[in-house]
């Protein structure tokens, strides 16, 4: 799944595997293989059992300087196709002080991006909630992009 995520990841990026950062918490030492593979840059989360806020914190403190903004994707979203990530970045290209989340069975959420003046609220999220939070704290920055696609979530080998 990892594998997959990164490819399309990276295909946004225009093939800069530099562009990207993967965060690994949990069985980070299986995953760098799979990381370095996409020339991905790693980012350890040590305190990944607090929760995804905690990975949210650990990939936005690897922004450079320079990102106008991150978009956030997750492992799990399996079916979320280049397509349907270059459809978020057209949309936020066209204002780029938005928050482009992608909409799905009848809620949104990831994949995402977040504006770099969010970044510091982005950092202090905490617990399971994950940036839905920020997004429900500014709806009206909040632009949808319809993604069934992101709707296909495993959590479980039965899901796979």
């Amino acid at each position: 799944m990892l594998a997959r995520v990164l490819d399309t990841a990276v295909a946004v990026a225009g093939g800069r595997g530099d562009a990207v950062t993967v965060v690994l918490g949990a069985h980070a030492e299986q995953m760098t293989r799979i990381a370095r593979e996409a020339s991905a840059s790693i980012a350890v989360n040590s305190g990944f059992e607090e929760g995804i806020a905690s990975s949210i914190r650990t990939g936005v403190a690897c922004a450079p300087p320079s990102a106008r903004g991150v978009l956030m994707l997750l492992a799990d979203q399996v079916a979320v196709t280049t397509d349907d990530l270059r459809r978020l970045v057209a949309r936020w290209t066209q204002d780029p002080a938005c928050i482009v989340a992608a909409e799905y069975a009848g809620s949104f959420g990831a994949p995402a991006i977040f504006p770099r003046d969010l970044f510091s609220e982005l950092a202090e999220l905490d617990g399971h909630g994950g940036a839905r939070a920020l997004m429900l704290r500014h709806p009206g920055r909040v632009a949808r992009v319809s993604m069934p696609s992101a709707a296909i979530d495993v959590d479980t080998p039965a899901d796979l």
